[in-house]
């Protein structure tokens, strides 16, 4: 079967949030993935809808709401994203916790949802067995990555592209 080039092309994606209410994104990183290379990068600041800040939320990603005020609402930054998505598959460390923030964002903006979704952690539960845990970092270390700064959405959605990337060359793994 002959592959065209969307068929190549994945989206590792990484939302950090100001609250557990999911819809309260605070920053999201795009990395785009052709031939199974990172050609393209995006992050921004989201204003959430909410000034809540959980604690926890804070303390994990240094992200406060005076930080965020100034930037975009979700829905214009997602409107950039959704176009660098084009259909594409989407990748996420855990994908569970970014899929209930498209969904979640979804319900309160009206904004697209209609994703495919592919989960590193799951292939790394099934390729890296070995491990102690399957955490983002840990798989990072394992696979000889550089993560610089853990949660921050930037330096995770690139870090969960290249977690794709080397499973899908060490296992050959196919589209």
């Amino acid at each position: 079967m002959k592959k065209s080039k969307e068929s190549n092309r994945y989206v590792a994606l990484d939302f950090e949030t100001m609250d557990t209410w999911r819809a309260t994104v605070c920053s999201l990183a795009v990395v785009i993935i052709e031939d199974n290379k990172i050609v393209d990068k995006f992050y921004s600041l989201v204003c959430p809808p909410s000034k809540n800040e959980n604690p926890y939320c804070v303390m994990t990603h240094g992200l406060h709401y005076k930080d965020v005020e100034n930037a975009p609402d979700f829905p214009t930054v997602w409107k950039k994203v959704d176009k660098m998505i084009k259909g594409c598959p989407i990748i996420a460390h855990n994908v569970g916790f970014e899929k209930s923030c498209i969904n979640a964002c979804n319900e309160t903006f009206d904004t697209p949802n209609d994703y495919t979704y592919i989960d590193t952690l799951k292939l790394a539960r099934k390729y890296l067995k070995s491990l102690t845990n399957h955490k983002l970092d840990t798989v990072c270390e394992n696979l000889n990555i550089k993560l610089k700064h853990h949660h921050n959405a930037a330096d995770d959605a690139k870090a969960c592209g290249e977690i794709f990337i080397k499973l899908k060359k060490k296992f050959k793994l196919n589209d």
